[in-house]
């Protein structure tokens, strides 16, 4: 018996060792799924979010709130000259426009900001001007840029967008698949119930039956 029993956790190694990859493995796809998601919504490129996620953890933010914030500043961008992140930015002497007058990327403006905070005493000006480029959740962008521009740039890019999009059709199946199988259950389910219904009442009523019988009997019946 214990052989067997040692054979069988034998053949469990495996599986386990396979789990204990599986479960990080599973953790980086949810999270280059949901940077994918956050690149869409920013039109920042991963790589460069992956480095923004880095500076976010060192500096005790996150990188969904660092998404809110930029998310917030291109609505500013795109409001015009008159809007308050354009004035912010004026203040700071940092053009939203390239030489072309077209809008330059939010990540570039963000480095720019970065490399103006670092420069800056903290204080009631500093903590007005990130209200007005990134909203209400501004101030909590303040120990992030204040890094600096070249110390965030120095931060090692950590994902691909090429690993985040794949990561995102991987799940995509999963989620497609396990529709599939929940309508397979249902569809068998549906089949079955009649006849589970049957045998549960059977099983009811043979347990109600065996309870009834003598205590010897019920001894040599088990």
């Amino acid at each position: 018996g214990a052989a067997g029993l040692l054979s069988a956790f034998g053949q469990l190694v495996p599986v386990l060792s396979g789990a204990a990859f599986a479960v990080p493995a599973k953790t980086a796809i949810d999270a280059a799924h949901n940077m994918n998601d956050l690149a869409q919504k920013t039109g920042v490129s991963v790589e460069v979010l992956s480095q923004f996620a880095r500076a976010a953890s060192m500096s005790g933010t996150t990188i969904e709130a660092v998404g809110g914030a930029i998310t917030r500043l291109n609505r500013g961008l795109a409001a015009g000259g008159n809007a308050p992140a354009a004035e912010a930015l004026r203040s700071l002497g940092i053009s939203a426009t390239d030489a072309a007058g077209k809008l330059r990327s939010t990540d570039q403006i963000m480095l720019d900001v970065a490399d103006r905070f670092e420069g800056m005493p903290d204080g009631a000006r500093k903590g007005a001007l990130a209200m007005e480029l990134f909203g209400r959740g501004g101030a909590e962008m303040i120990p992030l840029l204040n890094m600096g521009r070249d110390a965030i740039e120095d931060l090692g890019v950590t994902m691909t967008g090429e690993f985040a999009r794949s990561a995102d059709e991987f799940n995509d199946k999963v989620a497609s698949l396990q529709a599939d199988l929940s309508r397979v259950g249902v569809t068998i389910g549906t089949a079955l119930l009649p006849a589970l219904t049957q045998l549960a009442g059977a099983a009811s009523v043979l347990a109600e039956g065996f309870g009834k019988l003598p205590r010897p009997v019920q001894g040599v019946v088990a």
